[in-house]
């Protein structure tokens, strides 16, 4: 793990535009990058129409892009969280990070149900 361990968000922070999303991970277009194996604390907006937040994702791939970078976090699910971070860390993360996998779930659905119905509309 690079970077350092920020709990409380008082971190390095870094914003960029989602490419791609699914389940298990998201491409992010960055003006900066990122090492491989960063653990991030990510917060995402789809479109203003909902937001996933307090997710845990590992930098998997990291390429450049013309004037930016192309970043692949893949989502590190609930039973995972014990082989990245030690006792300590687990205690000052927080609490909604329990609750990750249903809260993808059922926010990306919502999401996609949302984006079919529109495109339906037309």
């Amino acid at each position: 793990r690079s970077g350092g361990f920020w709990p409380q968000g008082n971190g390095a922070s870094h914003s960029g535009s989602i490419i791609n999303l699914s389940a298990g991970g998201v491409l992010i277009l960055s003006d900066s990058t990122l090492e491989e194996g960063t653990i991030l604390l990510l917060k995402m907006s789809l479109q203003d129409i909902e937001v996933i937040d307090n997710v845990i994702g590992m930098v998997k791939r990291v390429d450049a892009d013309e004037n930016a970078w192309l970043l692949g976090v893949e989502f590190i699910t609930v039973e995972y969280l014990d082989d990245i971070f030690s006792r300590s860390e687990l205690d000052t993360l927080p609490g909604s990070i329990a609750s990750f996998d249903e809260q993808v779930k059922k926010t990306l659905n919502k999401y996609v149900y949302y984006k079919k119905v529109s495109r339906e509309e037309y």
